[in-house]
């Protein structure tokens, strides 16, 4: 048996209406989602270095005990992780990359972004020595020895994202109204 259909003019026009807002809701998404991610997995890393979420684990281990004094000599204090003059913090941004295999949003520390410099171990407080390193670099050495990066992904992977993933479906759903 063969169904035919013969719908009436009024309502070709309201499924097409709500396919046009479908698909201009979806194209919205599909910018609007990977943004919000990245700038909430932008603002997690923030997070977890002010907080010292992750520390615990390395709380009575530094890197070296000459590290611990060079740090205490150039900070005045050796108790944070993943801080020494606050440029890991402020280089940690959000960026759309228009084209590429890769395009997209992200998060995280831009290869471009470089330290203040002065971060040379055989410096002092008076006479800081060091060129301008790119922070990609010392953030990657450090993730391996104390991981911020991995364990932030992996939480917010599990946590945030299949909320957003859901809100973003259910906005797209409210635009179908034939």
């Amino acid at each position: 048996m063969i169904v035919s259909m013969s719908p009436r003019k009024s309502h070709y026009d309201q499924y097409r209406q709500a396919l046009l807002r479908l698909e201009t809701m979806a194209k919205a998404q599909k910018n609007k989602l990977p943004r919000t991610c990245a700038e909430e997995y932008r603002d997690e890393l923030v997070k977890a270095i002010v907080t010292q979420k992750y520390a615990s684990q390395w709380a009575s281990k530094p890197y070296s005990e000459w590290y611990a004094y060079w740090k205490k000599m150039r900070t005045g204090s050796t108790g944070k992780f993943w801080v020494l003059f606050g440029d890991l913090v402020q280089s940690i941004t959000t960026h759309n990359r228009a084209r590429g295999a890769r395009a997209g949003w992200f998060a995280g520390v831009p290869a471009w972004a470089k330290d203040s410099g002065g971060k040379s171990w055989f410096s002092t407080r008076e006479n800081r020595r060091g060129k301008r390193k790119p922070i990609a670099m010392y953030a990657k050495v450090n993730e391996r020895l104390r991981p911020l990066f991995g364990p932030s992904s992996n939480e917010y992977q599990q946590d945030r994202w299949p909320a957003r993933a859901a809100e973003s479906f259910r906005a797209i759903t409210r635009m179908w109204r034939p």
